[in-house]
């Protein structure tokens, strides 16, 4: 499939706001750009492919810079039962690809509005440690999301916002369950799509890397140059409006 100039610029588009959106508020890259993504005509493999691989990337580069803060002797045991929880995420990946791509694109602004909601109401007291139940469901949650979007979602946000860490700590746990789970997802992609399918992903993704890292620096500036309260509302009211726009106009 050939790309016309709209489409590229589409995807370009895709994975720029993402990144500042990510980058500002630390959640949504993939609910941001698979979407549009399938609006630009690729398909949600592809799509799942071309987020997976500028955001590791876009981790790698932040785990090295956090690596001496990042706790990676305590999370090695919670980072393998993550990666054994995505190949269910990545069965329903390919349940969901019987969905048309405006079914697909309602499906993530329900998604995206519901997780908005949780980012309101979710308020926690940090503590030094959360209970091991909640850190065993927010990890399992983690890992189905992974399979299912090539992101940890949210699951895992909420839990390092349970904690009293500093930013470079959690910020670091992040990178490295991102990173730990990513691979086994990226080896599912490869033995499971087509050549061409996945070559033609790695190729859009490559393009798109520059653009990945430009958006992440773009939305740390703006998240600490400016009042964090104000920054994060108005992007909430942004999510919120790509969401409607999902769901009544896919």
């Amino acid at each position: 499939m050939e790309f016309g100039a709209s489409q590229i610029g589409l995807i370009g588009l895709a994975i720029l706001a993402s990144s500042i959106v990510q980058g500002a508020v630390g959640f949504a890259v993939a609910l941001v750009a698979i979407p549009l993504l399938l609006q630009a005509g690729l398909d949600l493999p592809q799509s799942i492919f071309v987020v997976l691989i500028c955001a590791i990337v876009q981790n790698a580069l932040g785990l090295r810079q956090t690596w001496k803060d990042t706790p990676i002797r305590n999370l090695w045991g919670w980072a393998c039962w993550r990666a054994m929880l995505i190949p269910p995420g990545f069965l329903l990946m390919q349940w969901m690809e019987s969905y048309s791509k405006s079914e697909l694109r309602q499906l993530f602004g329900i998604i995206l509005i519901i997780i908005i909601v949780l980012q309101l109401l979710f308020r926690p007291s940090p503590r030094e440690k959360v209970h091991w139940g909640w850190t065993g469901l927010a990890i399992s949650v983690s890992g189905v999301c992974q399979g299912i979007l090539g992101s940890p979602g949210p699951p895992i946000a909420f839990w390092v916002m349970a904690h009293d860490w500093d930013s470079r700590r959690s910020r670091g746990v992040m990178f490295f369950l991102f990173i730990t789970g990513s691979l086994p997802h990226l080896v599912l992609l490869l033995l499971v799509f087509s050549q061409q399918t996945t070559q033609k992903s790695l190729l859009i993704a490559a393009a798109g890397i520059p653009l990945s890292l430009l958006g992440t620096s773009v939305g740390l500036w703006i998240g600490n140059r400016f009042d964090k309260r104000r920054i994060r509302l108005a992007i909430l009211v942004t999510l919120v409006v790509l969401s409607l726009s999902l769901i009544l106009f896919p």
